[in-house]
């Protein structure tokens, strides 16, 4: 069900009246993401997203929020007469239900980070963007930091977890587009996500060009049974990059070969484990300069 529509608020179409309701949790895509009003309201098109282009990541859940928006700014004329010159971005602080080796990989990924973040409310409903020029729905374009304070909170344990979002163009809000699918949102997304791996450099070794490492299930098991075809190389220096082999030492302790390197030479790869197009499990990337 669309909520927006065309014409003037109220009168004869007072019945389908809809207050907004809270906000339940965010999404977060990368910049260039986008939906068709009619892709938006297919399941598969997100799904498609996440398990596929990696371009939308969601959190189980945003347990509160703070709105920290700016209020606009009025200013009084010489005769008493009131003007609204400025209108600030929006902006918020959402604290997320996570655990401690969940937000750590947070914290490395959003440093400032360029993002478009969609609403979701308590209601189902999906808040973006509608670009008035064209058939594409947005998130909102924001800037995202975490950061912690490292002690935990004694009286609000639900907050030790922030997320700052700042919002860049405030005419994006001024084109919000509501839409409720007939699918749940926060049932069906979160559980499309693929598998976190947490992937710690041990040691790696220029004559060999080998490299250990710990690979484990993101505060759980140590994984097992990875093979070469599980190692995505993002970036390198490597005159070959090839994976030579993929050696399971146990207790999630892997040596990862790789054809060639050389003094100062560098390498950027993580674990993506995939069926046909579908990525099952994903590990942070790991950057690696062979020295001597």
């Amino acid at each position: 069900m669309t909520l927006c529509t065309s014409g003037m608020p109220g009168g004869i179409n007072i019945d389908c009246l809809a207050y907004i309701s809270p906000l339940d949790n965010v999404i977060i895509t990368d910049v260039d993401v986008f939906f068709t009003e009619a892709q938006l309201k297919l399941m598969s098109q997100w799904k498609a997203k996440i398990q596929t282009a990696l371009s939308v990541w969601i959190p189980s859940i945003v347990e509160g929020y703070e709105r920290t928006s700016d209020e606009p700014t009025i200013n009084t004329t010489g005769i008493g007469r009131k003007t609204m010159v400025r209108k600030p971005s929006p902006s918020g602080l959402f604290y997320l239900r996570a655990n401690i080796c969940d937000y750590n990989e947070i914290m490395r990924a959003y440093k400032g980070s360029t993002k478009r973040v969609w609403f979701v409310l308590a209601d189902g409903t999906l808040i973006g963007y509608r670009d008035p020029n064209a058939d594409k729905v947005w998130g909102f374009k924001g800037e995202i930091n975490a950061a912690t304070g490292g002690v935990p909170i004694p009286d609000a344990i639900e907050n030790a977890f922030p997320l700052w979002i700042n919002f860049m163009n405030y005419f994006e809000f001024e084109s919000q587009y509501a839409f409720k699918p007939d699918w749940s949102v926060q049932g069906e997304l979160p559980t499309a996500m693929p598998q976190s791996y947490s992937m710690r450099f041990i040691s790696g070794t220029q004559a060999t060009a080998t490299i250990v490492v710990n690979i484990f299930e993101r505060c759980g098991d140590a994984v097992g049974g990875l093979a070469i075809a599980d190692v995505e190389v993002i970036d390198s220096t490597l005159t070959d990059d090839t994976v030579l082999s993929v050696t399971d030492n146990g207790d999630g302790n892997y040596s990862i070969a790789f054809t060639t390197a050389a003094l100062n030479q560098d390498i950027k790869f993580r674990i993506k484990e995939s069926t046909a197009t579908i990525v099952d499990a994903l590990s942070n990337p790991l950057y690696h300069e062979f020295i001597a």
